[in-house]
């Protein structure tokens, strides 16, 4: 008898738990990013304040405090899910800090990088309205230029101050360098995992959360190059909710959905990690089963049975028990995937028109091979 292990929500390398909702998704992984980019340029505002107040620059090193606590104060906007919020107060304490050590130590200070870099940061950000987004990049630009003719011929004469711009500046150039690419790999990284939950949105159904009949296409493709060779070894279980068109006329819809949620449910955490289980008609449900024999079936088809047997819906004061047909059928040497659907989908009706709310197996063969199994 196999078991089945409890399946643990992935995450990306993000961090970022897999979702089927894109949406969801996204938000997570810029939420993630904002968190990761505040927390980084709080520790740069420590550091900068600390540098400052041992060189006498007083109003850089409380510029730099300040800009700690916007950081600070972003991260608890962020933890509320305050997004847009958060990131501006990150990106708009980054600018001003970098603009006024720009005004007071000069252009070779590498302070303009940090500058450049909020554009980007506002127009990739969550930022809303579009307009807002939009008006906030276009009067960084022009402030960038205005500092740009300020400041770039601004020069010290204190050596203390000239050796500090060197240093601020090679740090701040890699600094802004490093911050562009932790933001163009999740860039990279949001698209991916978007796309991945955009595609899981697309092929699962959302009320069973099993996946839709359309994916079949794709699972035929691949069995039936790898069903050319002389032992396919690849089973189907197709399972048949019945009494659904009672259910729905006497009980209403919300039962219906409720009884196939619920047999869903048992649909997905019956199979293992190598089958595939499609929602494949209104009320049926088809489990794939590669490198699978009769036997192995068999067992598959038995498990499914009892979780729906112990299925009791609630619907208003009433609990529906929920009936069952399921057909078993073998893959043959040479023989397409669609082929053994059809003959699941035959022997399960043949199981209704004989009671129904039983195990039935598609050609004799399989009966014969399944009782000499048992007897074995």
């Amino acid at each position: 008898m196999e078991t089945m292990k409890k399946k643990k929500p992935s995450t990306s390398w993000l961090g970022v738990p897999e979702s089927d909702d894109p949406l969801n998704a996204q938000t997570a992984a810029v939420r993630l990013l904002a968190q990761a980019l505040a927390a980084l340029l709080g520790v740069m505002h420590l550091g900068f304040m600390g540098v400052f107040h041992a060189t006498g620059i007083g109003s850089l090193a409380l510029a730099s405090g300040l800009g700690a606590l916007a950081c600070a104060l972003s991260l608890i906007l962020l933890s509320r899910q305050q997004i847009g919020a958060g990131w501006t107060l990150t990106v708009g304490a980054m600018v001003a800090h970098a603009t006024l050590c720009l005004t007071v130590l000069g252009w070779s200070s590498g302070f303009q990088y940090f500058v450049v870099l909020g554009v980007p940061l506002l127009m990739a950000g969550p930022v809303r309205p579009f307009a807002l987004k939009a008006g906030l990049s276009t009067a960084l630009v022009l402030g960038y230029v205005l500092l740009d003719m300020l400041s770039r011929e601004h020069a010290t004469t204190s050596p203390m101050l000239h050796e500090l711009q060197e240093v601020l500046h090679y740090f701040n150039v890699a600094s802004a360098l490093m911050m562009a690419l932790m933001v163009a790999a999740y860039a990279a990284c949001l698209f991916q995992e978007s796309t991945q939950a955009l595609r899981r949105w697309m092929t699962v159904d959302s009320l069973t959360g099993v996946r839709h009949r359309c994916v079949f296409a794709e699972v035929a493709a691949a069995e039936n190059v790898q069903g050319k060779g002389p032992s396919p070894n690849l089973c189907v279980v197709l399972c048949h909710v019945e009494g659904m068109r009672h259910i729905n006329a006497t009980q209403g819809q919300q039962a219906g959905d409720a009884v196939l949620r619920a047999v869903g449910g048992v649909m997905v955490k019956g199979v293992r990690g190598a089958d595939t289980m499609l929602r494949w008609g209104g009320n049926e449900f088809l489990a794939i089963l590669p490198n699978t024999d009769l036997a192995g079936a068999k067992v598959v088809a038995e498990r499914l049975q009892r979780g729906v047997a112990a299925l009791e819906v609630p619907a208003g004061r009433q609990r529906l028990p929920v009936r069952m047909t399921l057909a078993v059928a073998a893959r043959r040497p040479m023989e397409r995937l669609d082929a053994v659907v059809a003959q699941a989908e035959a022997a399960v009706h043949d199981g209704e028109q004989a009671g129904g709310q039983r195990l039935v197996y598609a050609n004799e063969e399989a009966v014969a091979a399944v009782a000499q199994a048992a007897l074995a």
